[in-house]
């Protein structure tokens, strides 16, 4: 039922006393007066026990008259739901079971605060309520799991501590939702946290679970440390920046780890693969020097055979394979080159974060660096001794023709 119209009258009517939940005025009438009390003859003529103009008495059956000097009520207040007049704020917090799982009733008044929520400025305790029955709805959606079957009408929130190094087995934490007017002094929390976290979208945000799960631990955490014989939800309360610190400290140490392992990860991957680029150079080449061999074997037969052109036509022959064989060996010096340089655009990426990396990164990546760098240094010389062994069946060649020709 709206309250509005109610509480207009009642203020109308100067706030009288309400006993029972019964209130009774008389007032002068005006338009304002016969307006309020047909508007709520009209949601519900039983709210008024009596209704005398004048000293006349109108049943619920008769039309109100426009015109009179005054109307005496007996008026019952609204009962059956969570939307009615309250004595106080704390009156409120034990009249609405509901609000200990976080949900506010839709319409209500407070008669000592002379407070509507329909239409006045909340008040400071009245905007945390608000505040902590929106935290209550992220708690209930970052559980583990919650009871909502208690006897008291509150939820009963589980949240896990995993077992690790320094804890032997995983411990639960309770938190019972339920709120007492106390918890309501001090400073609103800032639930900019638990918003986002009920608002990210896990298709989107890869971290998603992650955040949960680390809410989840730290929120275990923390509440380990609440004072025996203080309920936990009102410790939580009380404490939110503290706790909004650990969460933080937890997040960006899972951070920093996912980064630090991605980053090794980074760097196993780069030094597989330049590792494997200067093995294919060896293996590339390999096959074509196996010639070398067979064309010294060549030179010597300059020594049997029958003529000079004979002779001649070895020679060339092996000055071209000699070409062949250089020409091959430069080509993978300068695929050399390309590795280096992608190697170098590599380690130059690596280093710039060098700074912010742990200990254990940084001795990986020097480690990776010095074996390329020999492995680099190794091949550099090999290329360059078989480029020269490339030239020696030609040079052989030439001075066994020399010897026997000239």
């Amino acid at each position: 039922m709206a309250l509005a119209p109610i509480v207009k009258l009642y203020r109308k009517a100067n706030r009288p006393p309400i006993s029972g939940g019964v209130f009774s005025s008389l007032l002068a009438i005006d338009t304002d007066v016969i307006s309020l009390i047909k508007s709520i003859r009209e949601l519900n003529s039983n709210l008024f026990d009596e209704i005398l103009v004048d000293d006349a008495e109108i049943t619920t059956t008769e039309a109100l008259p426009d015109q009179g000097s005054q109307v005496e009520l007996i008026f019952r207040l609204p009962t059956g739901t969570d939307c009615k007049f309250y004595p106080s704020l704390s009156g409120l917090i034990t009249g609405a079971p509901k609000i200990s799982r976080g949900e506010m009733p839709s319409e209500f008044y407070l008669i000592e605060e002379d407070y509507f929520n329909g239409t006045d400025t909340p008040f400071p305790k009245l905007e945390k309520l608000s505040v902590v029955c929106k935290l209550i709805k992220g708690l209930s959606d970052l559980a583990h799991y919650h009871d909502e079957k208690t006897a008291a009408g509150h939820y009963r929130l589980i949240f896990i501590q995993p077992e690790d190094s320094t804890q032997p087995a995983s411990k639960t934490v309770e938190i019972d939702t339920t709120i007492n007017v106390d918890m309501l002094d001090g400073r609103i929390p800032d639930l900019t946290l638990v918003e986002s976290l009920r608002a990210d979208n896990p298709k989107t945000d890869p971290h998603y679970s992650s955040k949960v799960g680390v809410f989840r631990v730290s929120l275990a955490e923390f509440l380990q440390k609440c004072p025996v014989g203080q309920p936990t939800f009102s410790f939580l309360v009380s404490e939110w920046e503290d706790f909004i610190n650990i969460f933080n400290n937890n997040l960006d140490t899972y951070l920093s780890g996912f980064a630090f392992h991605k980053a090794k990860r980074e760097v196993a991957e780069a030094e597989l693969k330049i590792a494997d680029e200067f093995s294919k150079i060896i293996i590339d080449i390999t096959g074509k020097l196996l010639g070398i061999p067979i064309s010294l074997a060549a030179a010597i037969a300059i020594m049997k055979s029958t003529s000079v052109l004979e002779s001649l036509m070895i020679v060339i022959g092996l000055g071209l394979a000699t070409l062949i064989f250089s020409g091959t060996v430069g080509n993978q010096q300068r695929q050399l080159q390309r590795i280096i340089h992608a190697k170098n655009i590599v380690f130059n990426a690596l280093e710039g974060k060098q700074e912010v990396y742990p200990d254990e990164l940084k001795s990986a990546i020097s480690e990776m660096k010095t074996g390329l760098d020999k492995n680099e240094n190794k091949l550099r010389w090999l290329l360059r001794l078989f480029r020269c062994l490339s030239w020696a069946p030609f040079l052989v060649g030439v001075v066994i023709f020399g010897v026997f020709y000239l």
